[in-house]
């Protein structure tokens, strides 16, 4: 255990502290005890009123946001999913947002896996509490986001196997039952990865299929980010790129909901 003092030698007032974990569940847990040394600790500010739920890859989690060049491998030190294309979306709409993401899990097939359907990827993992524990599942009664987003698809297609359309559009119909079951028609915006053109031609054909008006489909297409000011470490893309990720789905999310875009920095 590690005791960390967020704040000392304030003026008497109400202060709010905002505490983020910026790593994904493989680096561990983190349990916060809040402690008030001469006052009482009231109730949390309210919430924005906008909640989105972001589901994905080592993208959404931040993985080597930080990093300074593409060729620098990655730590946990330069992981910081406050400057991913989800938190920087969240901020843009004022919106409160949840973040299930594990780095190198697909919708059906995981990095670099020598089987066609991964044992466990982000179909399951959306499930649980504890991001690397099977047990205990969620309680999706605990909030109800106004729009689900989800980006997968990139690891999929890693390194040797690449799935069959039915084999994905299959995994990513499991998936979208188990949001179906836990929000009702809530919209579902899926958003295809920049690197490979063949997701979004699966995902089209999925929509066809599914023929669910309350989900929709885009993609962030080729080209967007360069291999070389916008990658931080591990060729993951840093906060300049991650804002550019983000600027090409803000206006999608706002015509699905209705939001207006206002006049403001993306970042």
């Amino acid at each position: 255990a590690k005791t960390i003092v967020l704040a000392e030698g304030l003026p008497h007032g109400v202060h709010t502290v905002l505490v983020q974990k910026r790593t994904e569940g493989e680096q561990g847990r983190t349990t916060l005890f809040a402690v008030g040394s001469d006052g009482p600790l009231l109730d949390a500010p309210q919430a924005a009123g906008r909640h989105i739920e972001f589901i994905g890859d080592s993208h959404t989690c931040g993985y080597g946001t930080e990093g300074k060049s593409p060729k620098e491998p990655f730590t946990p030190e330069t992981e910081n999913c406050d400057l991913a294309w989800g938190c920087i979306i969240a901020r843009y709409f004022d919106a409160d947002y949840t973040l299930i993401a594990h780095s190198g899990q697909g919708i059906v097939r995981n990095w670099g896996d020598e089987k066609e359907v991964s044992d466990c990827t982000m179909r399951e993992r959306m499930m649980r509490t504890f991001d690397m524990e099977e047990t205990p599942l969620w309680d999706f009664a605990q909030y109800r986001p106004d729009i689900v987003v989800i980006k997968l698809g990139s690891n999929d297609f890693s390194e040797g196997i690449a799935p069959s359309e039915e084999a994905f559009n299959a995994s990513y119909a499991q998936a979208l039952r188990q949001i179906r079951a836990a929000y009702g028609d809530v919209p579902v915006l899926c958003v295809a990865p920049a690197e490979n053109t063949t997701v979004y031609g699966y995902l089209q054909t999925f929509l066809r299929e599914q023929q669910d008006p309350a989900l929709h489909c885009t993609v962030m297409t080729p080209g967007i980010t360069d291999w070389g000011n916008d990658m931080g470490a591990n060729f993951h893309p840093n906060h300049r790129g991650h804002r550019k990720l983000a600027s090409a789905i803000i206006p999608y999310i706002a015509t699905i909901t209705g939001w207006e875009m206002p006049e403001k920095v993306v970042y």
